[in-house]
């Protein structure tokens, strides 16, 4: 949804930015403000701010902000080396508490509006192409999960070899308890994109919870192998081993862990 790389988006829950909510399996869990937040992270960086920068403006703007208001009802933009909010009446720099004078254009004005959340639906006369199909399927997820699996099997049955639609696709299953249905999707997509840790990682829970520990574990390594710095498949190792007796081992990948997210 990001176009930002899952190191890329640890990174950002490491420094601070964002304070997305564990799963059951210490998975992170973001909702619709976290995504808000990390979309202003990224758009910052790309733009040339340092992280110190972005990330003491992103923490006074929390501050800031009334009770009532969260970053999804302000936008948040770079204004030469500095970091510039503008809430539709004012426009001021968070790391200052300043007003800022606003000496565009009216036009310009009026096309710079605060990001809405509108429910997505279903279009009238759905004659999609399989990548407008996973699109729509991403909009449903949050309001309509059920819809969004029609959407993302609409999508591979359009074209088959749409990985991250059969990732979205197995992500619901998993959540749904239809684990088994889950595995094969990610299997699905680990044949099309053999280094994705995503799908690794998630077939690598997939068998965990199918009770198969030791393909769990064969799935984690495989993890580390396309990504060094995905510190929950660190974790998830220690877990395993833990439980099987294996605290030597158990404590290395922890330790890991710790460095990776400390």
């Amino acid at each position: 949804m990001l176009g930002w790389s899952p190191s890329a988006v640890r990174s950002s829950v490491r420094s601070g930015y964002v304070h997305p909510k564990r799963g059951v399996r210490r998975e992170y869990r973001f909702d619709f403000q976290d995504l808000v937040a990390l979309r202003a992270v990224k758009q910052l960086l790309d733009a040339g701010l340092s992280r110190r920068r972005v990330g003491l403006a992103l923490g006074r703007l929390v501050e800031e902000l009334p009770e009532e208001r969260t970053l999804a009802g302000v936008r948040i933009v770079a204004d030469g080396d500095r970091v510039v909010v503008e809430d539709g009446e004012e426009i001021w720099n968070p790391e200052s508490g300043q007003r800022v004078l606003d000496l565009r254009p009216a036009a310009s004005r009026a096309t710079s509006r605060p990001l809405r959340h509108e429910p997505p639906s279903l279009p009238a006369e759905p004659d999609l192409a399989a990548e407008e199909w996973y699109q729509l399927g991403v909009e449903l997820e949050r309001d309509n999960p059920r819809e969004a699996k029609a959407a993302y099997r609409k999508a591979v049955g359009l074209e088959p070899a749409h990985v991250d639609a059969h990732l979205n696709l197995g992500r619901l299953l998993h959540e749904e308890g239809r684990v088994r249905s889950a595995a094969d999707c990610y299997r699905q997509a680990l044949e099309l994109r053999p280094a994705d840790a995503t799908a690794c990682f998630n077939l690598a829970v997939a068998l965990e919870d199918l009770g198969r520990p030791m393909d769990a574990l064969a799935a984690y390594e495989r993890v580390i192998e396309a990504d060094s710095e995905y510190a929950d498949a660190y974790f998830n190792i220690a877990g395993i081993y833990e439980r099987l007796g294996k605290r030597a081992e158990a404590v290395r990948y922890l330790k890991t862990y710790k460095v990776l997210t400390g």
